[in-house]
């Protein structure tokens, strides 16, 4: 019985194990399927990435010989490169570089006219907000014009100064003509006495002499505190006041100006500086005008000296004495003008009758003193 049992179970077990193994070697089998493919479609990759790197690296040449304008023989390694127009690299910049001498024997080409410029890149980098610079138009009679003048004080920074010199040196034609143009011209006053005596021959010369002669009296910080310490006087204006702040505040940001060339934190240290203005003036101001404002701080310094300046009108006006109760009788207590026009005919003179006249009294009356309320309430009961 025992070993019908185990042939039966035997029977049973077989075709289990058989399915479960035909399973097993299909799976490797698709394993090894989708290995082969995958070792096939890495080596087409990287023969499609050897071409493409050889194509990239024969284009990168092309546009290197078409900015420069010079051409290499057909058998360079990128004379087999086909055009738009079905011409070879090197019959197109043969052909550019042939236009170009042309134009310059004719005389239709500038002298100084830039070499061609090709940048597959440019939609991209346009994008991130970089445009390539505009080739040179411009004279140096009219780049002149655009240069702020530099006096040395509170009016321009010296690194404001060189980005306003340097972005109308690339669009000037006439770079020599418009340095010495920027010296005579555009530096004056304390500026130019810091750099009399200093040679300067090119415009890396200028930069330099700037920034190392025409730098703050004071660093930034002792601005600062100069603002901090500012108070304004028991009789002074608002308005007095306020010019006294804004020339130490413009001191302020040339001294940050001149201390962080970098614009990134040039523009993060003045922002900062920006915040703290509005409070600083604040306290500044007397007691009775900065206790008003404190209450709605102002958004900015403009706004701040304007509502002082409201504040200050305020104030004045409420402490001029009212002339009000202090002014002659009402015309209720006055006599009328109709009484006041009365002439008296035996002395001539108005505002009484004849037998009112204080001018013709007896002699017993004569040396006393005229009743002028009884004559005023005599007047009003007529």
């Amino acid at each position: 019985m025992s070993k019908a049992n185990e042939s039966q179970t035997s029977t049973s077990t077989d075709p289990m194990l058989r399915a479960i193994w035909d399973s097993i070697q299909k799976q490797n089998e698709n394993i090894a399927l989708l290995r082969e493919e995958m070792l096939r479609l890495s080596m087409q990759n990287d023969e499609e990435n050897r071409h493409r790197a050889a194509e990239i690296e024969n284009l990168g040449k092309t546009v290197a010989a078409l900015r420069t304008g010079f051409g290499s023989p057909a058998t360079d390694e990128f004379a087999s490169i086909i055009t738009e127009d079905n011409e070879s690299a090197s019959t197109a910049i043969n052909r550019t570089v042939n236009m170009a001498k042309a134009r310059k024997l004719s005389g239709l080409a500038a002298p100084d006219t830039p070499p061609v410029h090709l940048d597959i890149e440019q939609p991209e980098v346009e994008e991130r907000g970089y445009f390539p610079p505009a080739p040179p138009t411009l004279r140096a009679k009219d780049a002149i014009r655009y240069i702020p003048t530099l006096n040395g004080d509170d009016d321009v920074g010296v690194e404001d100064f060189i980005k306003e010199v340097r972005s109308m040196k690339d669009r000037c034609m006439e770079q020599d003509l418009l340095l010495k143009a920027i010296k005579v011209e555009k530096i004056a006053g304390k500026a130019a006495q810091s750099i009399r005596n200093i040679p300067i021959e090119c415009y890396s010369d200028l930069y330099d002499a700037l920034r190392n002669n025409l730098a703050a009296q004071l660093t930034s910080d002792e601005y600062q505190e100069q603002l901090r310490e500012l108070r304004q006087g028991r009789e002074e204006s608002v308005q007095s006041f306020n010019i006294r702040f804004r020339r130490i505040l413009n001191r302020l940001l040339y001294a940050v100006t001149n201390e962080y060339p970098q614009p990134l934190t040039r523009k993060i240290m003045t922002e900062e500086i920006t915040k703290k203005t509005v409070r600083v003036y604040l306290k500044g101001l007397r007691r009775d005008i900065g206790r008003i404002l404190l209450s709605s701080e102002p958004l900015n310094l403009p706004e701040a000296e304007k509502k002082a300046a409201d504040v200050e009108r305020y104030l004045r006006e409420e402490r001029q004495p009212n002339w009000s109760c202090n002014r002659l009788p009402s015309v209720s207590n006055r006599p009328d003008n109709q009484h006041m026009q009365m002439k008296c005919f035996k002395c001539g003179k108005l505002g009484h009758i004849a037998n009112k006249c204080q001018n013709f009294l007896p002699p017993i009356q004569r040396d006393q003193p005229p009743a002028r309320i009884q004559a005023v309430q005599e007047w009003d009961e007529i």
